[in-house]
Formats: C-alpha cells, structure tokens, sequence
C-alpha cells in the first residue's frame, strides 16, 4: 500500500504550524517530501527546482512527530508548579 501524500497546507494542518515553517522543514533536509514537477524524486536539501508542487509522506510527517516528542524541554521552559 502507498503512503498516503498531503499537500503543503494540510502537512501544516497536521503539524500544527504555518505552511511557511514546513516549506522551512523541507528546505533544511528535516521533513522529507516530494516535488511532483521533479518526476516524482526527492528533492536534496537545497537543490533548486523551477515551480516545486510538493506533497509530503505520512512517514516523514509521524518521523518528524516523533523526533520533537522525543527532543526534552530545556529547564527554563518547563512548566512550574505555583502552589
């Protein structure tokens, strides 16, 4: 079965972020996903293409998922308890 494929808009829907911070994601290597206008290949962090239409897999979306889950807070970001 293929890997279900979303559109810039909804990847962001889904990420919970503006689809500026996922063309970012892609951009810098850490979001996998594919420019249907560069024959359906993946594209290399900063390789330039003409008009990119991009979709991106549910597989980099849930990697990605699970990489910031897993990344800890800093100390001075944590919740305090004020009792």
């Amino acid at each position: 079965m293929a890997d279900q494929t979303y559109k810039i808009a909804k990847a962001a829907e889904l990420l919970d972020c503006h689809p500026i911070k996922v063309y970012r994601l892609i951009w810098s290597g850490r979001l996998g996903a594919i420019d249907l206008n560069n024959d359906g290949k993946p594209v290399k962090p900063g390789q330039k293409v003409k008009r990119p239409s991009w979709r991106v897999p549910q597989s980099a979306i849930d990697k990605l998922s699970a990489e910031v889950i897993a990344v800890p807070q800093p100390p001075h970001m944590r919740a305090v308890s004020r009792g």
